[in-house]
């Protein structure tokens, strides 16, 4: 099986919105999580960011 996880981004549909503060709480949470240093994590989640927005 090629992937592992799925990660959903509600940006407000679901959940309300919260603070930068607090998106950066559940970055940090997903990148340990996912067992990855988490300046990797967010590189990655920003060079993805087009594919995953549309």
């Amino acid at each position: 099986m090629l992937y592992k996880a799925v990660i959903f981004d509600l940006y407000g549909t679901l959940v309300g919105n919260f603070s930068r503060k607090g998106y950066d709480l559940v970055q940090k949470e997903m990148a340990k999580i996912l067992n990855l240093p988490y300046p990797k994590f967010w590189q990655t989640m920003g060079e993805t960011l087009k594919d995953r927005s549309y």
